[in-house]
């Protein structure tokens, strides 16, 4: 695979129409709105979803869907129906609705696939009601004190509160949260910290919120901890592929005493972007609308006075392209050219293969298959043209449509 060298071109494609035996314009079917992935919180079973479907075409297209490979019929699936081209799901229930949708759009000049649409179900848990052990420390000494999400799905934020307080433990040199494994992190314990601690979660998507049993934290009677070099605890993965227009966060937080400072630098000595955003102890690192440029080696430092420790990795950038094929339009087999476009050369090849013609409708038409996602150069063909529609716009699986 070709990496980008320069900023993805934006694709747009031309439509071509033939005349059908002289009734005017017969315009091949093509999206203007596919499904997308949907995660529905799971004590909701009594709504409905929707997965939204529109083509454009003449004749009008009509629609047909797909769940899992199979049709969906409707006159048997009594919880499922067409609303336009869009599909209703009522009542639905994650034994027998989650799974992989399709649209189908088909008129007398062919059928078109769309992007493929998850439908999942978000939840999450109850802790379990048993007792946690005891932590404990000396004064001096760094801790860790875990939050163990129950089973769930979906996206989860965390939180902890400290005895009968109301109000969260805020962040500051000494305490973190991660927002990646749920954790609190206390750098260096001071005789204020000990009490009892709790983990609140929060699943947005499920639209729930589940509160941990408290964790006492004591402190030890035999002597005070000494002073020691940081020891990360938190740190982000060695190779991260962001996608173009993404927020990155990356979280870097060390135990140790003195409390260790937090700083952040690029490896290749280039500064850090401007637009980078920091949380209050510097702990997370914030990259929003991420860019080709921002991509690199990152290095998380922690320091104090009795040494310092250091984590690295690597963020490296994507933006959608496409990988386009030549489908045929119909029916009887003859041998026409197909177009190829991506793979390791991105340069158009032409090769003969045996398709089927089309009818009369669909003379001077052919069908190039898009599929967006792969990870490589894409060089458009002299038979695209740059335009306003942003390849990350189109469909997994997408038509357009070029001349012979």
């Amino acid at each position: 695979m070709i990496p980008f060298k320069n900023k993805p071109s934006e694709v747009s494609f031309v439509m071509y129409s033939a005349k059908y035996d002289g009734d005017g314009p017969w315009i091949p079917p093509t999206f203007i709105e596919e499904p997308q992935d949907v995660i529905f919180p799971l004590d909701l079973s009594r709504s409905e979803i929707i997965l939204n479907c529109a083509a454009n075409g003449y004749p009008s297209p009509h629609y047909r869907w797909s769940q899992n490979g199979r049709e969906i019929d409707f006159a048997m699936s009594y919880h499922y129906k067409l609303d336009g081209g869009s599909l209703a799901i009522s009542s639905p229930r994650t034994d027998q609705d989650a799974g992989t949708y399709q649209c189908l759009a088909t008129n007398l000049l062919g059928t078109i696939l769309s992007r493929k649409a998850k439908l999942q179900f978000a939840y999450i848990e109850e802790f379990e009601t048993k007792t946690r052990s005891t932590v404990s420390v000396r004064e001096g000494q760094g801790v860790v004190l875990l939050c163990g999400p129950p089973p769930h799905f979906g996206d989860l934020s965390y939180a902890w509160t400290f005895n009968d307080n109301s109000l969260y433990v805020q962040e500051d040199k000494r305490r973190f949260v991660s927002q990646e494994t749920g954790n609190l992190y206390i750098a260096k314990v001071e005789p204020s910290d000990v009490g009892n601690y709790t983990c609140f979660i929060t699943n947005k998507e499920a639209r729930r919120s589940v509160r941990g049993p408290p964790t006492p934290l004591v402190q030890r009677t035999d002597g005070v901890m000494g002073e020691y070099e940081p020891k990360i605890e938190v740190r982000f993965p060695e190779t991260i592929q962001a996608a173009k227009d993404s927020s990155v966060k990356l979280e870097c937080f060390a135990l140790g005493n003195p409390v260790p400072d937090i700083s952040w630098r690029r490896l290749d000595g280039s500064p850090l972007p401007g637009k980078v955003k920091y949380s209050k102890s510097k702990a997370v690192l914030e990259i929003p609308s991420f860019r080709q440029e921002d991509e690199g080696f990152y290095e998380c430092l922690a320091g104090n006075l009795r040494g310092r420790n250091l984590a690295k990795g690597q963020l490296i950038f994507y933006a959608h392209s496409f990988h386009c094929v030549l489908e045929p339009c119909m029916q009887k087999e003859v041998t026409r050219p197909q177009l190829q476009l991506g793979g390791n050369d991105p340069q158009v090849s032409l090769r003969d293969q045996t398709v089927h013609a089309e009818p009369a409708a669909c003379r001077g038409l052919r069908r190039l298959l898009f599929i967006k996602d792969v990870k490589t150069a894409f060089k458009p063909s002299p038979h695209l043209e740059v335009g306003a529609a942003s390849p990350g716009s189109l469909g997994l699986e997408s038509y357009c449509h070029v001349p012979l």
